[in-house]
């Protein structure tokens, strides 16, 4: 039990993006990946910048863009057909190709509710297990968190939200309040599901939960 303890502990630890995402520094022959989340962004030219932005870039590092998948998805979950399986296909197709991506953000992030945290080792394993060999890297360095707060402020703002800036303790202070009332819930046989949408009801002033984050809660009652 404790080794298997310790796998999970490694798994779910923050991973080092550079150790699964290379940077590009010179030529390649590459299929251009780059997305924006909503339709607003969309809308607002947002996902042209970016193209535009990306060739330039690769202009400049003598690359041969071989073609450019674009579209509107997440990188929180890897579907079968999306866009980003299509880009890693098409490189896969073609002799010494690899796929690039303007920044790490838009290949990969993390699933949990902060999901500008850093990706899990499992998730950037699974993103490995969906590259099947095909190497993945991005124009500005994979490690890099400047252009990913950019690109946050600039999806909130197309979809007319201000950036939400969480308090000092915030997520500390929801736990502290909301855990009784899971730890009765889930004795109550409610699934993780439920339990989020009973307390997305109430109006405490805390962030909506996920039910992954219900889930962590209830590990270490």
């Amino acid at each position: 039990m404790p080794q298997l303890t310790t796998l999970a502990q490694q798994l779910n630890a923050r991973g080092v993006a550079s150790r699964y995402i290379s940077h590009l520094t010179r030529p390649h022959r590459v299929i251009l990946y780059c997305r924006v989340s909503s339709q607003p962004q969309r809308h607002n030219g947002n996902l042209q910048d970016d193209i535009n932005k990306a060739l330039t870039d690769l202009r400049r590092l003598h690359c041969t863009v071989l073609k450019v998948v674009s579209g509107v998805e997440t990188s929180q979950i890897f579907a079968p057909r999306g866009l980003l399986q299509q880009a890693i296909d098409l490189a896969r197709k073609q002799h010494d190709t690899i796929l690039v991506s303007p920044w790490r953000d838009r290949i990969i992030r993390h699933r949990g509710e902060d999901y500008e945290a850093q990706p899990t080792v499992a998730e950037y394993n699974e993103l490995i297990r969906l590259a099947a060999g095909v190497t993945i890297a991005t124009i500005e360095h994979p490690d890099s968190t400047e252009t990913r707060s950019k690109q946050t402020k600039r999806g909130l703002e197309a979809k007319g939200r201000r950036p939400h800036k969480p308090r000092p303790g915030e997520f500390k202070c929801r736990r502290l309040a909301w855990l009784p009332l899971v730890a009765v819930m889930a004795t109550q046989g409610m699934s993780m599901r439920a339990i989020a949408a009973q307390l997305n009801k109430r109006n405490d002033g805390f962030r909506p939960v996920t039910p992954k984050t219900i889930w962590l809660w209830v590990q270490g009652v």
